[in-house]
């Protein structure tokens, strides 16, 4: 049936329209492969911009782990500023922190503030390496075992006021710690803390 031709009196025809796009545009095997192709693209899109965007519990960060929740919703991202994309030293107020998480880049730690445990230590100074003038602490490592996981931070070691940078971005050899420097004043322009 040419397209603007005027519809015959009788039954409604069934089956596909016609259209003078041909075969694929009336939903033949062409229309719907192209179709599978953008839907597999979309849902892959959506997918990483997920886990770029993503910081609840169980969910990863680019290049990240899984990040444990953190119930106060108080958490600081300390990064290495040897890193160039680094934004700098973060400052935290004194409190008790544990990690919950790390991304890249820059090498990030997500420092989740949180109470201090009567049966675990209350300080523990860091083994990674600190620029000079700055304080190795320990932090304890909350990062959950996997991607589905749905633990949160309970507790964490004190860290005093001050500026801070991370030591390293993996856990200690010792155990699940990692290091973060410390400096009670903020750093020079253009110096790495």
């Amino acid at each position: 049936m040419p397209t603007g031709a005027p519809i015959p009196p009788g039954p409604i025809p069934s089956g596909p329209i016609p259209s003078a796009e041909g075969p694929a545009a009336q939903g033949g095997p062409g229309r719907r492969r192209a179709f599978a192709r953008r839907a597999g693209a979309a849902a892959a899109t959506l997918a990483a911009a997920g886990l770029v965007l993503g910081l609840g519990p169980g969910t990863a960060l680019a290049g990240g782990t899984p990040q444990a929740a953190c119930p106060s919703g108080a958490v600081t991202e300390v990064s290495d500023t040897a890193d160039p994309l680094s934004a700098g030293p973060a400052h935290l107020t004194a409190g008790y922190y544990a990690v919950a998480g790390s991304f890249f880049p820059p090498a990030t730690l997500r420092l989740c503030r949180t109470v201090r445990a009567a049966d675990h230590p209350p300080l523990r100074v860091g083994t990674g390496t600190c620029p000079a003038g700055s304080v190795a602490f320990g932090a304890p490592n909350a990062t959950p075992p996997a991607y589905d996981s749905s633990d949160a931070v309970t507790w964490g070691t004190l860290l005093p006021a001050g500026w801070y940078s991370s030591g390293h971005t993996a856990p200690s050899a010792a155990g699940d710690w990692f290091t973060v420097c410390w400096s009670p004043r903020p750093p020079a322009p253009g110096s790495a803390l």
